[in-house]
């Protein structure tokens, strides 16, 4: 087995470390799992949709914060050190969503 194919990551792999870290998926179809992530009740949620279906994980991110162009991240988890870089990124898209809604409460 190359350090490649050990390095990579399988979809219930990325599934499981996201579960630890932002709990269980609020919906499921299948093998895709949807989170809408906020910080708190007020705040825009950061939706995440992973396709489960492929023998690596699909990530789309939807930012409410982001222009619409640009709102959309999509990558595909293909090393390890890929899901704490992405969880890290969604936790810092979550904090600037409530920080945006704090905004427009004002």
């Amino acid at each position: 087995m190359s350090s490649e194919t050990a390095d990579k990551p399988t979809a219930q792999e990325v599934h499981a470390r996201f579960c630890e870290a932002f709990g269980p998926p609020h919906q499921t179809l299948g093998k895709d799992f949807h989170w809408a992530l906020r910080d708190s009740e007020a705040a825009l949620p950061v939706n995440v949709l992973m396709n489960g279906t492929m023998e690596t994980a699909a990530l789309w991110i939807f930012d409410p914060v982001k222009d619409p162009v640009l709102a959309v991240y999509r990558t595909f988890i293909t090393h390890a050190s890929q899901i704490d870089e992405t969880i890290k990124d969604i936790r810092h898209r979550m904090k600037r969503a409530e920080q945006k809604s704090s905004e427009a409460d004002r």
